[in-house]
């Protein structure tokens, strides 16, 4: 999860049931929804601190969009297929032949370019398992996903699809209590999120305030909505 943030305005209790709900969304594996239309330098930082910088995390990326995932998060001895991996998820043009893409990351990439998000769900999976099998059993929040865009997926593909899809995916996460995050970069009044948030544990919402880059954490269990904390 965030492994640093400060408020902006503290609320003490506030903060305390965030801290508590952080811990045990670590213990069981968590899902958690992204949004706000905001410059990709804030994505990416909120990005790295949900990657966390843990050196025995196992990180998968799931790339939609023509956009590099964060590298800081990733230290240089552990950019290998036992502790990240990329899928990357691409639709061919009407006519045209697929053809691999060039790796985004110097980490094994597997290419979906089929443009069926059920072709996609089989290759996270599979990632998954691998990335299980190199641990010898992954613990409580090594694994950590980054979904790097829902609007490809939503441009191209119906949304009770993309329900589905999102519903599967986040058992997936949890059965090795892994922490996924997936961004939704659109307004934060966009009636998707409304429609695809029970799906998740929380959503966060990026800003860009007076003070800098700032998130705000809506739970959905627990009907908790913090102020703004900074990135």
């Amino acid at each position: 999860m965030v492994e640093e943030w400060r408020s902006t305005e503290p609320d003490y209790a506030e903060t305390a049931t965030l801290v508590r709900e952080l811990d045990a969304m670590k213990r069981r594996g968590s899902a958690l929804l992204v949004v706000g239309s905001v410059p990709d330098r804030v994505r990416s930082r909120a990005c790295e601190a949900l990657l966390g910088t843990d050196v025995a995390r196992r990180r998968l990326f799931v790339v939609t969009e023509d956009r590099e995932p964060p590298l800081s998060c990733l230290p240089q001895m552990h950019r290998d297929g036992d502790h990240a991996r990329v899928v990357e998820y691409t639709r061919p043009a009407r006519g045209a032949t697929a053809t691999a893409a060039t790796p985004l990351l110097p980490v094994p990439t597997r290419t979906v370019s089929c443009g069926r998000l059920s072709e996609l769900g089989i290759e996270i999976s599979e990632s998954i398992e691998a990335l299980d099998r190199a641990a010898s059993g992954l613990s409580p929040a090594e694994l950590r996903l980054c979904f790097d865009s829902l609007v490809p997926v939503l441009a191209s593909s119906d949304e009770v699809t993309v329900f589905r899809f999102l519903h599967l995916l986040s058992h997936r996460v949890r059965s090795v209590d892994g922490m996924a995050h997936v961004h939704l970069p659109v307004e934060s009044d966009s009636p998707v999120i409304g429609r695809l948030s029970p799906l998740f544990d929380a959503v966060i919402e990026l800003s860009e305030t007076e003070t800098g880059p700032a998130q705000r954490w809506r739970l959905r269990d627990r009907n908790v909505e913090t102020g703004w904390l900074a990135l």
